[in-house]
């Protein structure tokens, strides 16, 4: 058996003869073989590869896009993904489709993307950027209702720059929402917003992606709760002064919601914290205002109420006469007012 390299040639068919070479001590002979072969180059060249970007930990799958990968089905020593000078098996899916996944990096960098086979590098090239694995620290507010709409502010550490899609997954039924456009808030770097889809009521995870497949998981979880209802307000009046107690009956108001200190009343234009006494009743203090009727609806996340058309009439403050109606210059007369 013998092993050759082949020099480089442009694509097509060419020639291929052994060439023999002895030597004694008295002669030298070189020359041909009588017998040839046809060898065949062809040219694998590399165009693109999606998606440009992943985390530092690698394992994303990225598809090399090219020409004439079905070449290379048969190869001695298979073909290989280069990113950089690290390497990673492929798969060859069609002619112009190659799958591999980036190999894990040490730092964020940018690497050059190949192909290999046979210890022969491909030509072409593509790019894929590495970025720090972002940490999901929180969300606010951390429930919201099943008719989606809610914006949630995600903020954490270690954000890539980019555009940011977002997703809710639920592990007990498998479940994972489309995702959608996440944006960055005020162009703060490690604060974004997502706004809710309609969703089940349940418990959720979000999770953030800057490739639409590396998903980066919060460490909190999200409240998807039925949407809340006011029935009934008691009393249905008060002085404008303020301080009434008011009872609010209907459901459901989530627990959670109490406990994040989320539970809330909006009374005309002035929102106060509401108490939970269970999942159909919460108590309200009446804020000053003036006098009139004044819409009055809950909150379960201090931004999506409850559309019930509730109201509340502050009694204008008068009044009548005094007890006693007159006293000395001197002052200190205690006064009742009527």
């Amino acid at each position: 058996t013998v092993a050759c390299s082949t020099p480089a040639h442009p694509a097509g068919g060419t020639t291929f003869k052994l060439w023999l070479a002895s030597q004694s001590a008295h002669s030298t002979f070189a020359d041909y073989t009588p017998d040839s072969a046809i060898f065949e180059y062809f040219e694998v060249g590399v165009l693109d590869a999606t998606p440009h970007r992943g985390p530092v930990a690698g394992q994303t799958m990225v598809t090399v896009v090219g020409n004439d990968f079905m070449n290379l089905v048969g190869s001695v020593s298979g073909v290989q993904c280069l990113f950089g000078e690290a390497r990673s098996e492929a798969q060859i899916i069609s002619s112009s489709q190659i799958h591999c996944r980036s190999p894990p990096s040490g730092l964020p960098r940018m690497a050059k993307v190949a192909l290999v086979s046979d210890g022969a590098q491909m030509s072409g090239a593509a790019t894929f950027s590495y970025y720090e694995d972002a940490l999901i620290q929180a969300l606010y507010p951390a429930v919201a209702p099943a008719s989606g709409g809610t914006v949630i502010t995600i903020s954490g550490s270690q954000y890539p720059v980019g555009s940011p899609t977002c997703r809710f997954t639920n592990s007990f039924w498998s479940f994972a929402s489309s995702p959608v456009l996440a944006r960055r808030t005020g162009g703060a770097r490690d604060a974004i917003t997502c706004v809710t889809p309609t969703l089940l009521t349940s418990l959720y995870t979000l999770q953030v992606s800057w490739n639409q497949q590396d998903f980066a998981n919060s460490t909190s979880l999200l409240e998807i709760y039925e949407a809340a209802v006011v029935h009934h307000v008691s009393p249905s009046c008060g002085p404008v002064l303020g301080g009434t107690t008011l009872l609010l009956t209907g459901g459901e108001f989530p627990r959670r919601a109490a406990d994040l200190d989320l539970l809330a009343c909006r009374i005309g234009h002035s929102t106060v914290r509401a108490s939970l006494l269970d999942a159909s009743s919460i108590l309200c203090i009446a804020p000053p205002s003036e006098p009139g009727y004044h819409s009055i609806e809950v909150t379960s996340n201090m931004q999506d109420f409850t559309t019930s058309g509730n109201v509340f009439f502050y009694q204008p403050t008068f009044v009548a006469y005094t007890s006693p109606a007159a006293g000395p210059i001197s002052g200190g007369t205690r006064v009742k007012l009527f």
